[in-house]
């Protein structure tokens, strides 16, 4: 299947308004210590951001449907830890760390398609109370709980060796909530029904309903070992080994937890953790004074469980809904390549490119496409139908599939030359193309969501910067070739995302203190 692309992919014809916006704040403050030949070190973190999205779910020049999100995270975090002095022949390290956060979430939309259930025998009080607006709220609140440890043995000048052992605790707790409503506002507008319009709705469309679901609660623990090996081959050359074992919490469905109150949603909130086997084996280097580097790493990653996003069937809503849910395993392998070489003392060249093979190994009933759902509840008889059975099968063994968003082969080479100018100033020029092979963005042919064709981006920057180099200007470009770089796609709606066509910033930079 193919994007479809029109004259213009930079416009589209829903009503006006759209956009997001995101604010953030992060703070973060690092003591040290010197103590017995000891570092004593505390991390304190602080981090939140407001998120608000207004969209037009129908892209049409008419008020049929809207919505609107807000979304509010905040985190704190503290480590400590303790490091013993370097360039001994045992050196170790060792520490704690807590992490506690929280996410609330308001889902509003608006559907004035369904204003002429107004006129319906039987429904006509919801008349004064339309359009329907309904609201989902999902909280969830998270602690995290960390201890660390690594050892590491300087056998001999060439050889060190190590292991580290980290155990981590998940708490999360969940709540989600449900209300239906009249729309007051093209985006966001809402206000809860009376008593008995709300139960008059609720008798004919149990979707609309309202009510509050219980607190979910769940704990993740898990231990992640670790060890290397690292060999000078030359004083310039060191090849290397390494495993880590690790470990992704749990969580829950915010929208599906919000419809809780609804039968038979019970069993499609939650998901469980994810974790990886993961093993690298590389060389890095420095050749020619130091002028040229060359790093080269094969690398592999075994996934079990793996958290997957999907189309479920919701029995109560007799529709199929979008959810992350634990695929059973996949692999993740391939060779990566980095480069650089600095030709002269103003010209330098690098490169990196990969190659990444990722599938799944095993994944014996993965949910239906969304293609497969419309072809199965819908319509068989459509013309894109005739690929599958009839009836359609209820799941699919996604064994040997690709996974979504893992092209082949990707990568960037950049070309920087720096011009010397009179005063001592610079001017500095740097070209950056990224490439990328094709990448399913689903789950493969069968699935609604298009194919990424391969593409490269080009990305440039030129700059002028002071001869103390306490100020500079950059004036960069994004996408130059104007590409149309699909970034994400949704299950349930035939709906894209792509990154910014050709875009131009200017970037002013100062140094304070002292250079």
């Amino acid at each position: 299947m193919g994007i479809p692309i029109g004259a213009d992919n930079n416009q589209n014809s829903g009503l006006a308004g759209q956009g997001n916006r995101l604010s953030t704040f992060e703070n973060v403050l690092t003591l040290n210590y010197r103590k017995w030949d000891h570092t004593f070190t505390s991390v304190s973190g602080f981090y939140n951001y407001d998120f608000h999205l207004d969209v037009d779910s129908r892209n049409l020049p008419v008020w049929l449907q809207t919505g609107a999100g807000a979304e509010h995270y905040r985190q704190f975090s503290q480590e400590f830890r303790v490091a013993s002095p370097i360039g001994q022949p045992i050196e170790y390290l060792a520490g704690l760390y807590f992490q506690t956060d929280r996410l609330d979430f308001n889902s509003y939309g608006s559907i004035p398609v369904l204003n002429f259930l107004g006129s319906i025998p039987g429904l006509q009080g919801l008349a004064p109370y339309l359009p329907i607006s309904e609201v989902l709220s999902f909280s969830q609140g998270e602690h995290v709980y960390s201890t660390f440890a690594s050892l590491s043995w300087n056998a001999t000048d060439r050889m060190k060796l190590d292991a580290g052992l980290r155990a981590s605790q998940v708490n999360k707790n969940a709540s989600g909530a449900e209300a239906g409503g009249t729309g007051t506002q093209l985006y966001g507008g809402f206000v809860p029904w009376p008593p008995a319009i709300s139960q008059l709705v609720v008798s004919h469309f149990p979707v609309f309903g309202t009510g509050v679901s219980p607190t979910l609660s769940r704990s993740d623990k898990a231990w992640m070992p670790s060890a290397g090996v690292q060999y000078k081959i030359a004083p310039q050359v060191m090849a290397y080994f390494r495993y880590t074992r690790g470990f992704k919490a749990g969580g829950f469905e915010g929208q599906q937890l919000a419809r809780q109150s609804l039968q038979g949603l019970q069993n499609f909130s939650a998901y469980g953790p994810e974790y990886v086997d993961a093993f690298e084996l590389g060389l890095k280097s420095k050749w020619l004074d130091d002028r040229v580097l060359v790093n080269v790493d094969v690398f592999r990653g075994d996934y079990k469980d793996l958290q997957s996003f999907a189309n479920v069937y919701i029995p109560s809503l007799n529709a199929f809904g979008g959810e992350v849910v634990n695929a059973a395993k996949s692999r993740s392998q391939g060779v990566e390549l980095e480069g650089q070489w600095a030709a002269t003392r103003d010209l330098r060249l690098s490169a990196n490119v990969t190659y990444l093979d990722s599938h799944y190994v095993s994944f014996p009933n993965a949910p239906q496409s969304t293609l497969q759902s419309y072809c199965g509840g819908v319509s068989y008889v459509l013309p894109y139908c005739s690929r599958f059975p009839n009836p359609v099968p209820p799941s699919n063994d996604l064994a040997g599939q690709q996974t979504p968003y893992a092209p082949r082969w990707s990568g960037n080479v950049t070309a920087s030359y720096t011009v010397p100018l009179p005063g001592g100033y610079r001017f500095d020029t740097e070209l950056s193309p990224y490439f990328t092979s094709s990448y399913w963005g689903g789950t493969g042919p069968d699935d609604v969501i298009p194919k990424t064709a391969s593409y490269i981006r080009l990305d440039a920057r030129i700059g002028l910067e002071s001869p103390d180099r306490r100020w500079a200007v950059d004036l960069i470009g994004k996408n130059l070739t104007d590409r149309i770089i699909v970034t994400n796609a949704q299950q349930t709606i035939y709906e894209l995302t792509k990154e910014q066509p050709r875009n131009v910033a200017l970037q002013f930079r100062y140094h304070f203190g002292r250079q």
